[in-house]
């Protein structure tokens, strides 16, 4: 039988406009950590790490897609809660792989959630009897694809997510 993952969802993004007198001597910036994809066999991708300047500004990561069972389709992993900051949007989230059990069977995984730096990972297939690893994200804060396993063939990992950025950008009058 077959099995599709859901792809990962992409972290929120968050931006805000800082008064440098309301800034510290020091601001701690996390670089929030890319989700790894699911491992072979039915499992989860792992959630993507929070990114922040300070406490002022907060991007949440995004859910990892579920794995999937033989004959069963997963699900999208959520896109980040909208985090802290002026500007805050909820993350995008992954899509649910597919999967038809009729005569000709087509199968598809799911693909990753897009963020506002780029699309996310594209969604993979396998012919029958093959499997597909889902690919990795490749803009800033975006969601890996899951993987495919077409008709008894072994099962592979999911993609990674990217990790997250910070920018900023300094004005002086």
């Amino acid at each position: 039988a077959s099995s599709v993952a859901g792809g990962g969802g992409s972290g929120s993004y968050s931006e805000s406009l800082v008064a440098t007198a309301s800034l510290g001597a020091t601001e701690t910036i996390t670089m929030g950590t890319a989700g790894a994809g699911g491992a072979l066999g039915n499992n989860a991708g792992a959630a993507g790490g929070d990114t922040s300047f300070g406490t002022t500004v907060i991007g949440k990561g995004g859910a990892g897609g579920s794995g999937a069972a033989s004959a069963t389709a997963g699900n999208g992993g959520n896109g980040g809660v909208a985090g802290t900051g002026t500007i805050a949007a909820a993350g995008c989230p992954g899509t649910r792989g597919i999967m038809d059990t009729g005569t000709v069977q087509g199968v598809s995984a799911g693909s990753g959630g897009s963020s506002t730096f780029g699309g996310g990972a594209r969604g993979v297939i396998a012919t029958t009897g093959a499997t597909t690893a889902g690919t990795n994200a490749g803009a800033y804060g975006s969601g890996g694809s899951g993987a495919v396993q077409n008709t008894n063939a072994t099962g592979s990992a999911g993609g990674n997510g990217s990790a997250g950025i910070v920018v900023v950008l300094e004005f002086r009058r």
